[in-house]
């Protein structure tokens, strides 16, 4: 019975562990097209993107070791994201006039960080996969 409880522990660990390769995969790709769609802006903007790309780097690094922290701070960064790009986009969508699509494109792409988070909050092979502490955070 205990063999048994340990192998489906055990196939919902590596199912979370694909999961959260998938994502890793996915939100680096996107960020590194970003980065390269807005090489040409000012100096500081590129280095904004070079900071926040190495923090994403190192997060993605740490979710991949299983450490539940760098998971609630990409949470963190993903709420504040969608949150941002829902704002400007009505913001967009409300000033600029009714024929503006950049709001509305704004408004749609908030979508995507906002179901990464609840990916990454309330799927329960993922949850499972950062209780299995296959890492030390001490």
């Amino acid at each position: 019975m205990q063999e048994n409880k340990d192998e489906t522990m055990d196939q919902k660990n590596e199912l979370g562990r694909r999961i959260v390769i998938t994502f890793i995969a996915i939100y680096l790709g996107a960020w590194a097209v970003s980065a390269v769609a807005n090489f040409y802006q000012s100096n500081m903007q590129r280095l904004l993107y070079i900071v926040f790309f190495s923090v994403q780097v190192v997060l993605c690094v740490f979710m991949y070791k299983g450490a539940n922290w760098a998971r609630l701070a990409q949470i963190a960064f993903l709420i504040f994201s969608g949150f941002r790009d829902l704002f400007l986009g009505l913001f967009f969508r409300f000033t600029l006039g009714s024929g503006d699509k950049v709001g509305l494109m704004l408004v749609a792409a908030s979508l995507i960080p906002f179901s990464f988070a609840a990916g990454l909050l309330f799927v329960p092979a993922v949850k499972a996969y950062f209780k299995s502490g296959r890492i030390s955070t001490a």
